[in-house]
Parts: C-alpha cells; structure tokens; sequence
C-alpha cells in the first residue's frame, strides 16, 4: 500500500471561511473517490522552545525584572558599539 505525505491540495476564497470550505469540499471529493486520512501523533524529544526558555530563567535565579534589565542593558552595550564594514 502507498502512502502519500500530502494531498497536495489547496484552496482560494474572497475570505478565510470560503477558502475553508472551499478546502472541505475538494477533500470530501477525494474521500468519496477512495482516499483515506490518517492522523499521526508524533512526539519530540526536545523540550518547547518556551519552556526551555522559562526553565533557564529560574535556573540562572533571574525574574522577569532582572530579565528585563540584562535585555536594556544588551541594548545600551549594542546601541554604543560602532559599527564595523
């Protein structure tokens, strides 16, 4: 049996919705001529961007002020450095 990555299929609409039903109607039309959709779940070994991120921040002691000040302070540093060619 083949299996395909993608139905290769999109979709137009003067707005969001209509480019949506739009889209449903050409799937439905490959579903009524056999074709089947999967869903698949697929787990990552990394952690979210986000969390990781977080994580950092309570690891290295730092909270959302002190954060914020390092960041005005990478600013101040980069705004001061002159610009090499």
């Amino acid at each position: 049996m083949r299996r395909q990555a993608s139905l290769g299929l999109s979709a137009d609409g003067a707005t969001a919705s209509e480019a949506a039903a739009n889209l449903t109607e050409l799937i439905q039309t490959r579903l009524a001529n056999g074709v089947q959709l999967v869903t698949l779940t697929v787990r990552t070994a990394q952690p979210q961007t986000g969390r990781r991120c977080s994580q950092m921040t309570v690891q290295d002691g730092l909270g959302l002020p002190e954060l914020q000040e390092a960041i005005a302070e990478n600013r101040r540093l980069d705004k001061n450095k002159p610009l090499s060619n």
